[in-house]
């Protein structure tokens, strides 16, 4: 019983190092990926995360392991939107998310199948950042303050 918890321990670290590899790939050119974006500027770039700056907004880009279904492993890419920057009163709330498999496919929550975007394709950071941009033109985090009527 402890030699297979062990193994699917194992088997799990291992999974979840190859998830981080990929999206370290995918991150690794975000300079050369995302230039011609305008008025989008790097910030960071890290293993597990990418700090970008657009419309005055700081969005961050990051991976973190999660479990589709029992013992298997995918990679969720996930965009926030990060408020009071450096202070104690720092938040991050969700604009999009998605998942990739061991081989690179990403699925989005709302579609149950593979969505034909693969991490490994040239402008995937780029359309999931663009992604990210039309979903935050259209939330509450762009609606002017109506406290001031």
């Amino acid at each position: 019983m402890i030699n297979r918890m062990s193994a699917e321990v194992e088997s799990v670290l291992s999974d979840h190092q190859a998830l981080l590899g990929k999206f370290s790939g995918l991150t690794s050119n975000a300079n050369d990926a995302l230039s011609n974006i305008q008025g989008l500027n790097i910030e960071i770039i890290d293993s597990d995360y990418l700090l970008i700056n657009v419309l005055g907004k700081t969005i961050k880009i990051q991976f973190c392991p999660v479990c589709r279904t029992e013992g298997y492993l995918v990679g969720q890419i996930t965009s926030l939107l990060v408020t009071n920057k450096g202070t104690l009163l720092e938040t991050e709330k969700i604009i999009l998310s998605s998942w990739f498999d061991d081989l690179g496919n990403v699925n989005y929550p709302t579609i149950e199948k593979n969505s034909g975007y693969n991490l490994t394709h040239n402008n995937y950071l780029k359309t999931f950042v663009f992604q990210t941009i039309q979903r935050l033109l259209s939330c509450e985090y762009m609606a002017p303050d109506s406290s001031n009527c």
